[in-house]
């Protein structure tokens, strides 16, 4: 389907909005599906996480990317009102690199993700909380070191042109694959 101008223009966001963001670094929240038919999309997005035979990690309680393989959640993502809303933001140039969908349902807590130093991955009355306390440099590696089960910790002690140490804490022993991978997932290596 081929957008014209004027369509491009109406799904973007105002220059109000656009200095809203960047005096606040946030936007929205934006209305998207119709009330009746989000809860159909999110429970359709729910049995593909559940059912698909190729998920990007086996973690059945964290949903990063998994645009990668449930076609609703990648319907969703490439939606005109998201993507036209980023392009005023960031310019035509977009890829969706990595995605975390969670359900947040009216007057629910937020996520305590965005413009955070720290943040909550996820919450249970019987599994620890884990928190993850990063900078820009050492936030790759931090994500990915939380997802892993039982993870309740990640503290990285950021070396320039050195090695730097990653401390995990974690509930038992970790799978050393499973650490390799996240490690090389987040762009590292491993020195011995």
């Amino acid at each position: 389907m081929t957008e014209t101008v004027n369509e491009t223009a109406a799904l973007g966001l105002t220059p109000e909005q656009v200095k809203s963001f960047d005096e606040n670094g946030f936007i929205g929240p934006f209305d998207l599906y119709p009330e009746d038919q989000a809860p159909l999309i999110w429970n359709q997005a729910l049995i593909e996480m559940v059912t698909s035979k190729n998920k990007p990690h086996n973690s059945t309680v964290i949903n990063y990317d998994r645009h990668l393989d449930c076609d609703t959640l990648s319907q969703h993502i490439t939606h005109p009102v998201i993507v036209h809303k980023l392009r005023s933001l960031m310019g035509d140039d977009i890829i969706c690199w990595k995605t975390n969908i969670f359900e947040k349902n009216p007057g629910g807590d937020g996520t305590g993700w965005h413009q955070v130093e720290t943040h909550m991955l996820y919450e249970s009355d019987d599994v620890a909380h884990p928190s993850v306390k990063y900078t820009e440099e050492t936030k790759a590696v931090t994500q990915e070191l939380t997802a892993l089960d039982g993870v309740r910790d990640v503290a990285v002690e950021l070396v320039p042109d050195g090695t730097t140490l990653v401390t995990v804490t974690s509930a038992g022993p970790l799978d050393d694959a499973a650490v390799r991978a996240a490690i090389d997932e987040a762009g590292y290596d491993i020195a011995r």
